[in-house]
């Protein structure tokens, strides 16, 4: 796991160290083994690179690295099945020179060319130079768990972090329409736009997306390389249970290939706790496990991530998040992130991480993308309403959103009436449960979630893997009929009957879905919080986006997932803000 930054342009002052060693600066967090800089001898190109070794900790794997005299490459993430494929590739002929991974991709696109990256079962986002064709590829993982940022300016410039952008000189102006569509739902993606970010000037390469930048042209194309269907086939559920476990435990097992210590995020629910189970399976029981506690919230699930810990022979470690330490963490999280962030649920998880860290734990495995993939959902319960007229039903959603946005009643008028218009509002046409599930997977919600996994993740040096995210297993599970999905009103049904006899009951069978959700109403009430809050109005307000009356107004908190929990977002943005600032 690493930090990619680079610039390809004709302006061969650019491409100068001191610019991409700045770049790589402000990726330090994600790679605090190693870093190198490294341009082509026209000076058309300029690479920055740090290093967290996962794989291959020998310094012929340092990157850049570069291959057959010809292609260069800097690589965010981790390509599971690289065995498998350094050996096929071994046998058509290529060389290798360490046991990397990284070296895996340079040969596969050296006989794959584009095609490279259908091979691959992975998280990842890199960049490849091809010195000959003077043309850059690069790529990123089919659900986006790696992030890669764009801006065109004097040449092409990319980067794992929009910081490293803006350390190049890219133009920092804020798209007005995210904010509002931030401030009045709490979303930090556009699923009209997937490239969209809270910068005018910079852009992400979509998930399951590769791009190619020819230098001589400087022009591009970006183009779409795997997508799942939708198609449900018909199956015994005994055959589903067994294809569901087998490829559960191939992308478990290929998740633990690791050079450095391994260990998992244990939430207390099913998803993590269906993790350990497979460990288990797969004979791995000498792990450390790391949970968040809320002591006294009614939505605290520590008890059960200790019981499932005991069970399968895991070290549990927990860590207990409070008010007065958020308050001083919201800066560090608007730097980290680059974006605003939704719920104080982020802080959670950036503490989870943290406990990692202090306990020398490199790389995680993690629970998240389930809930998605198996609809496990509360309000999926609900999908069936949406189909009788789904085209209708969009299109009401649509409305009822953009006047929600057009109403919200403590913004500045003339902020409102200049980002409305940046704002196209999209809602999934809903005609089976896969339609439902195929919008939150691939253009709404999971996205968001992979973003503040990833930032709080590197923030502290770490690697979280996503056993639920390998491809074929979430190929499968949408091939798989509705009602294996929700079923007498349980949601994730065809993963609880797996997990069924192996993790507790109270967890494979509790009906209602607990979100990792923290106290977050609480904690605003604290002092430190309120104050907090008070300044964040009055900056906002100086900012011309809220409305003066907002400084009367009595704090009313919400938790973590209400919808109008518009006091968290004042906060978040301002942190956002005067992060982008230098404040």
């Amino acid at each position: 796991m690493c930090g990619i930054a680079g610039i390809i342009s004709k302006d061969v002052s650019r491409i100068n160290e001191n610019i991409l060693v700045r770049m790589g600066s402000c990726l330090a967090h994600r790679g605090p083994d190693g870093k190198g800089t490294w341009t082509n001898n026209d000076r058309t190109a300029g690479f920055s690179h740090t290093r967290l070794t996962v794989i291959d900790t020998s310094e012929t794997a340092a990157q850049p690295m570069h291959y057959d005299g010809r292609y260069t490459i800097i690589y965010n993430g981790e390509i599971y099945n690289y065995i498998e494929l350094r050996a096929g590739l071994a046998g058509a002929g290529y060389k290798f020179r360490t046991v990397s991974d990284t070296e895996v991709i340079l040969a596969a696109y050296a006989h794959y060319r584009e095609e490279c990256v259908r091979h691959f079962d992975g998280m990842f986002s890199f960049a490849i130079w091809d010195d000959v064709d003077k043309v850059l590829f690069c790529a990123r993982d089919r659900f986006g768990e790696k992030p890669f940022y764009y801006a065109q300016n004097d040449g092409l410039y990319f980067a794992s972090e929009i910081k490293a952008l803006l350390a190049a000189g890219i133009n920092d102006a804020t798209d007005d329409g995210m904010l509002l569509q931030f401030l009045g739902t709490g979303r930090t993606i556009d699923p009209a736009n997937s490239s969209r970010t809270f910068y005018s000037s910079i852009k992400k390469l979509p998930a399951a997306h590769w791009m190619k930048f020819d230098y001589e042209s400087s022009s591009g194309e970006i183009k779409k390389y795997w997508d799942v269907s939708k198609q449900v086939v018909n199956i015994p559920l005994n055959e589903a249970l067994e294809m569901l476990d087998s490829l559960l435990t191939v992308s478990v097992r290929r998740r633990l290939r690791s050079d450095v210590s391994l260990g998992t995020s244990l939430s207390g629910g099913l998803d993590s706790s269906g993790i350990a189970a497979t460990l288990f399976s797969c004979n791995v029981s000498n792990l450390k496990t790391f949970t968040a506690s809320f002591p006294g919230f009614e939505k605290d699930e520590s008890a059960n991530a200790a019981l499932v810990a005991k069970n399968f022979g895991l070290t549990n470690h927990t860590v207990e998040p409070g008010a007065k330490d958020l308050a001083d963490t919201m800066g560090r999280l608007a730097y980290y992130h680059d974006e605003p962030v939704a719920t104080a649920s982020v802080y959670a998880q950036f503490k989870v991480f943290e406990l990692a860290a202090w306990q020398n734990v490199t790389v995680l495995l993690d629970g998240q993308g389930a809930d998605e993939v198996f609809a496990g959902y509360d309000h999926y319960r609900k999908w069936r309403l949406r189909t009788i007229l789904p085209g209708y039903t969009a299109l009401l959603l649509e409305k009822r959103e953009r006047k929600n946005l057009t109403a919200l009643p403590f913004l500045n008028v003339d902020f409102l009436s200049v980002a409305i218009e940046q704002v196209d509002v999209t809602k999934p046409v809903v005609r089976e449960l896969n339609d439902l599930l195929y919008f939150d997977t691939f253009c709404y919600g999971l996205e968001q979630l992979l973003r503040y996994a990833d930032r709080n993740s590197m923030a502290h040096g770490r690697e979280v893997r996503l056993p639920y995210l390998y491809h074929e297993l979430v190929s499968f599970v949408f091939s798989l009929p509705a009602a294996y999905k929700i079923h007498e009103g349980y949601t994730k049904w065809v993963l609880r009957k797996l997990m069924d006899d192996k993790i507790p009951d109270e967890i494979v069978w509790k009906k209602r879905k607990t979100g990792f959700e923290p106290p977050q109403r609480k904690w605003m009430e604290n002092s430190r919080m309120i104050e907090y809050l008070r300044e964040a109005k009055s900056h906002l307000v100086q900012y011309g986006l809220l409305d003066k009356l907002v400084l009367d107004q009595r704090p009313s908190s919400n938790e973590a997932f209400d919808r109008q929990a518009y006091e968290w977002r004042w906060m978040a943005i301002s942190a956002f803000i005067r992060n982008k600032k230098g404040v």
